[in-house]
């Protein structure tokens, strides 16, 4: 599986370089490899996989002394832009924590604040963080009065309080020193999504008392189970190939090499929320691809029928794992992969029409006989997730 990534050189390089579970035979093929390679091709395809940065890191650390001055500047400059952010995380954290709100950074940002050191090897587009849901008003009121602007970048987002309750997050974006904009994403939801049932989720107050505080600040990160399990849902809800991408995958294989991830636990909560095929794919594809230390024996409780998971990591190999850019799916594509990760078939249809109660709440309707409709409206907000 995934042989036209394993056989190509200049993937396999990226490969190598990227892994956190290095062998002494990884270090020395991956520094043949870049002595041997074109460098101007090594450098469209990590540009195109948002993987510059990362690859120079490991380069650094591996004392390779003729990496190319573009590369360096690129690792230099989201070095000091997540410094930023994260300057400006922790002034937000201090303003929560004075309000008696915690805030929970999540993804890669919780990733590069409590595990990996280097903050090249962490690009990021935004702050995603949590909170718990009866603070997300006065979270929002604090954020307006520290000069944030309420803003979604899709265009198909309006700006409207009361909806983006509903759905469970909004964005805002400030403008930083040195002329930086930080988009920040502020949630009650742990993963969010269209496809992602709420009820597929832990809901926020149980993970943020799980939670751990980074030291010296008062931003804090998922507990190590939460946070494979909340990575695991949001690799799934990009389908595992779509922007941002293969970076995605780099989000397990960290969390797995340097947390100690009680497994038993973690196996339980993803039954529990009934999320074994989504996380099934986003722990194998790392494993396979990244040598990600996940115990065989987790995959097995997971693994779905063997008919799906063929069917599933074929498509996902030909539709290929690298250019998250393109275009990965047609409609009626991207609806029949989406129908094939959920465990059962009945909690597909849950995905659909997730109950009366949920839709007239959802799309403000009152009378019974509007449902028929709102379910329709319901498939619509299904099918325009296809590009989120």
């Amino acid at each position: 599986m995934f042989k036209d990534i394993l056989n190509n050189e200049y993937y396999k390089f990226i490969l190598l370089s990227v892994r956190e579970n290095k062998s002494i035979d990884d270090y020395e093929e991956t520094i043949s490899l870049y002595k041997r390679l074109n460098k101007e091709k090594i450098f469209d395809i990590t540009k195109e996989n948002g993987l510059i940065s990362i690859i120079t890191a490991n380069l650094l650390e591996l004392g390779v002394k003729d990496i190319p001055l573009s590369w360096i500047e690129v690792y230099r400059k989201i070095s000091q832009t997540t410094a930023c952010y994260f300057e400006e995380l922790s002034k937000i954290a201090d303003l929560f924590f004075q309000n008696k709100i915690p805030l929970v950074v999540l993804k890669n940002g919780g990733i590069a604040m409590s595990i990996i050191n280097d903050l090249g090897k962490c690009p990021m587009g935004d702050i995603d963080t949590l909170v718990r849901k009866k603070d997300f008003e006065k979270a929002h009121e604090i954020l307006l009065n520290a000069g944030y602007t309420f803003k979604f970048r899709s265009k198909r987002e309006k700006e409207n309080f009361q909806e983006a309750f509903k759905n469970g997050s909004l964005e805002y974006y400030i403008n930083l020193k040195n002329n930086t904009i930080m988009w920040f994403e502020l949630s009650w939801r742990l993963v969010g999504g269209r496809w992602i049932r709420s009820d597929q989720e832990f809901n926020s107050e149980e993970v943020i008392e799980r939670s751990i505080e980074v030291p010296g600040s008062k931003v804090r990160v998922l507990s190590p189970e939460d946070n494979l399990f909340q990575v695991a849902l949001h690799t799934a809800k990009h389908s595992y190939i779509r922007a941002p991408g293969f970076r995605l995958h780099l989000d397990v294989e960290r969390i797995v090499k340097y947390q100690k991830i009680d497994w038993e636990v973690f196996i339980k909560n993803v039954k529990i929320k009934k999320v074994s095929t989504p996380v099934f794919f986003s722990l194998v594809i790392p494993k396979l691809i990244l040598n990600t230390p996940i115990p065989d024996y987790v995959l097995k409780e997971l693994k779905p029928d063997q008919l799906r998971e063929r069917i599933i990591l074929e498509w996902i190999n030909k539709i290929g794992l690298m250019g998250p850019n393109n275009k990965k799916f047609t409609k009626y594509e991207y609806v029949v992969f989406q129908s094939m990760l959920y465990d059962s078939f009945w909690d597909f249809l849950r995905a659909i029409f997730p109950g009366k109660e949920w839709i007239k709440e959802k799309y403000g309707i009152k009378s019974d006989f509007l449902v028929p409709v709102a379910i329709i409206r319901r498939m619509w907000d299904l099918l325009r997730g296809i590009n989120q």
